[in-house]
C-alpha cells in the first residue's frame, strides 16, 4: 500500500467521517440545547461510564488484531475476539442487573450503549475492509440520529427514546457485520483456551492504558460532576462534543496507519516506517493543526451559533479545547508505535503515573477549580504524557 493508497483509503474514511462527525455533533448539539445543561449532564454521565465498559469489552483487541493477523489466519482472530467480547460482555450485563437495584434508569441507559462494543471493526481492517465499515457505521449512525431527529420534531425527546433508538440502530448494524464477516454462532465455542488466556494477558496492559488514558476525557469529567454539579458537567461536556469530531477522525486514521506501522516495526524496516510516519504527518496531523486554529480563534462565534445563552460559558473554555485536537492526533502516533513494539508493560507504567498524576491533581483543585482549570489540567498533563512516550519510543526503538 503506497502513499497514493493511504490517501484514498483516508479519503473515503474522512468523507464518511466528516457525515457521521456532523450529524452527530447537530444532534448532540440539539439534544443539549433541548434538554438543558443539567439532564445533558447526566446523558453525558451515562456516555462516559458505557466508554469504561466499552474499554473492558473491547480488552485491546482492536490494537492487538493486525499483529494477531500476522501470525495466524483471520477467521481464527475473529473467533478469539469475539469469544472474549462475549464473556466480557455478558459479565459487564450481570453487573449492570445488579447495579439496576441502585439506579434502573442509568442501568438500562448504559446497557443500550454496551452492544456497539461488539462490533466487528477489528476485521474489516485486518481484511483490509476499511471503506466498507465505514459505510456501515455510516448507515449505523444515519439510522440512529434520523431516528432520533424524527423523535425530536414530532414528539417529546426523552433518554428513554434516544437510548433505545441507539440500541436498535446498532443491533441492525451488528447483524449486517456478522453476516458480511460469515461468522457462525456455533464456532466462537470451539476454540483454543490457552490462545484466549494469552490474549487476556498480552492485553492487560493496553487495557489499563486505555483505562489511564480514559482519565483525560471521563475519570476527570466524573470528579467534575461530583465537585461542580452535574450543570457543570453538561455545560463542559457540549463544549467536548467539538473533541469528540476529532477523536471520531482519528479513529478512522489510526485505521488507515496501524496495519502498515504495524508491519514496519514487525519487520524492524526502519526505511518503511519513517516514510510512513512521514504520510501521516502531512495527511492527519496538518489537518488537526488547522482545525485547533480554527477552532481557537472562532470560540465566540462557535458558541453563539450553536448553543443557547445556557451554555455562554463556554466562550472561553472552547479556545483551551481546541489545543487537544492536536494533542489527540500525536497520542494517535505514539500508541500504534508503542503498541506494534510490544514494550506494553513500559507503555502502561508511563500511561498509570501520567493518569494518576491528572487525577490527583484535579482531587486537589476540584474545590476552588473552574472549568477552564479542568480543561486546561487535562491538556497539559496529557501533551506531557505524549512527549515522555515518544522520547522513551525512540530510545527504545532506535537503541540510542
Amino acid at each position: 500500500m503506497n502513499n497514493n493508497s493511504l490517501l484514498f483509503s483516508l479519503l473515503i474514511l474522512t468523507k464518511n467521517n466528516a457525515l457521521i462527525a456532523g450529524l452527530s455533533y447537530a444532534l448532540t448539539i440539539t439534544l443539549a440545547n433541548i434538554l438543558g445543561p443539567e439532564v445533558f449532564g447526566r446523558y453525558s454521565f451515562v456516555l462516559v461510564i458505557a466508554s469504561i465498559l466499552s474499554i473492558l469489552i473491547s480488552f485491546g483487541t482492536d490494537k492487538t488484531a493486525p499483529i494477531m493477523a500476522s501470525k495466524k489466519t483471520i477467521g481464527s482472530v475473529l473467533q478469539e475476539i469475539v469469544f472474549v467480547r462475549l464473556v466480557i460482555s455478558t459479565a459487564c450485563i450481570i453487573g449492570l442487573i445488579i447495579y439496576s437495584e441502585y439506579s434502573q434508569d442509568t442501568a438500562f441507559y448504559i446497557l443500550c450503549l454496551l452492544f456497539s462494543g461488539l462490533n466487528l471493526g477489528f476485521f474489516f481492517e485486518i481484511s483490509l475492509k476499511n471503506e466498507l465499515y465505514s459505510y456501515v457505521y455510516l448507515f449505523e449512525r444515519v439510522v440512529y440520529i434520523g431516528g432520533v431527529f424524527f423523535v425530536i420534531y414530532f414528539f417529546q425527546p426523552s433518554l428513554d427514546i434516544v437510548f433505545t433508538l441507539f440500541l436498535l440502530s446498532t443491533l441492525v448494524s451488528l447483524i449486517f457485520q456478522y453476516y458480511r464477516a460469515s461468522f457462525e454462532v456455533n464456532r466462537i465455542f470451539s476454540i483454543n483456551w490457552q490462545s484466549l488466556q494469552r490474549i487476556f494477558l498480552m492485553n492487560m496492559p493496553l487495557v489499563i492504558i486505555a483505562l489511564s488514558t480514559f482519565s483525560f476525557g471521563g475519570f476527570s469529567r466524573i470528579i467534575l460532576e461530583n465537585s461542580l454539579g452535574m450543570e457543570q458537567m453538561g455545560i463542559y461536556s457540549a463544549g467536548w462534543q467539538l473533541i469528540t469530531i476529532g477523536t471520531i477522525f482519528q479513529s478512522q486514521v489510526t485505521r488507515v496507519w496501524r496495519l502498515k506501522i504495524s508491519s514496519a516495526i514487525e519487520k524492524d524496516d526502519k526505511n518503511q516506517l519513517i516514510p510512513l510516519i512521514k504520510s501521516y504527518s502531512i495527511f492527519a496531523t496538518l489537518p488537526f493543526i488547522f482545525l485547533t486554529v480554527t477552532l481557537f480563534f472562532t470560540s465566540e462565534q462557535v458558541v453563539g451559533f450553536l448553543f443557547t445563552d445556557e451554555y455562554a460559558e463556554l466562550v472561553h473554555i472552547l479556545p483551551v479545547l481546541s489545543i487537544y485536537y492536536l494533542v489527540i492526533n500525536l497520542a494517535g502516533l505514539v500508541d500504534m508505535l508503542w503498541v506494534a513494539v510490544g514494550k506494553n508493560k513500559l507503555y502502561m507504567y508511563i500511561n498509570i503515573i501520567f493518569g494518576l498524576l491528572l487525577l490527583m491533581l484535579l482531587f486537589f483543585i476540584s474545590d476552588n477549580a473552574n472549568l477552564i482549570d479542568f480543561a486546561l489540567s487535562t491538556i497539559l498533563i496529557h501533551m506531557f504524557m505524549v512527549f515522555v512516550l515518544s522520547i522513551v519510543w525512540y530510545r527504545k526503538f532506535f537503541r540510542v
